[in-house]
């Protein structure tokens, strides 16, 4: 008899360690299927794009700069600007080099924007100042706030560290050829 429920023991252990363990092999598989994974192990993020907006008010000038993947060396950058006295929009289109937008990705994974989620509205808007937007779309998620929102106390920060990159992008693509303009 004690042999017995020993053998039952035992085999209640062997098979909830097999159910775990195939449990744990689906879980895994569907996991690696939906996922893709960089050299370290970890899954692999990337920046696909990125645009940043200012404009509006009483002024009215405007930029827009975009920046996004067009394979794993280049990126196409596209600086739309309108400003007075005409306030005629200018489009200049460019390749630049991909690390653009890996350094915009490490701005983001360094203050953790992906953890944001939904901003609030501010009370405190003024309708003649013109609007920041940057919107970051990546292999796993797209973050977008503006300042019509309440900025986490990083915004400021990491809305000029963008647009530092994006001027290096502009300055070095404008040194190195001549744009495709299309007004």
């Amino acid at each position: 008899m004690k042999k017995m429920k020993e053998i039952i023991i035992a085999s209640s252990i062997v098979l909830g360690v097999a159910a775990i363990s195939v449990a744990g092999y689906f879980l895994v598989k569907h996991f690696i299927k939906n996922n893709t994974f960089d050299g370290d192990g970890m899954v692999n993020d990337r920046c696909l794009s990125c645009t940043y907006h200012f404009g509006g008010g009483m002024e009215r000038d405007s930029v827009s700069i975009t920046v996004k993947e067009t394979d794993n060396e280049t990126a196409a950058l596209e600086v739309v600007s309108c400003s007075s006295p005409d306030y005629e929009e200018i489009t200049e289109n460019y390749t630049v080099s991909f690390d653009s937008l890996e350094k915009i990705y490490q701005i983001y994974k360094k203050y953790e924007v992906a953890k944001w989620g939904e901003l609030p509205e501010s009370e405190l808007i003024a309708l003649d100042d013109p609007v920041i937007s940057i919107s970051i779309k990546t292999v796993n998620t797209t973050v977008s706030f503006d300042s019509t929102k309440e900025f986490p106390k990083d915004a400021y920060t990491i809305i000029s560290e963008i647009r530092s990159v994006l001027d290096e992008c502009i300055e070095q693509a404008k040194s190195s050829e001549q744009p495709g303009a299309a007004e």
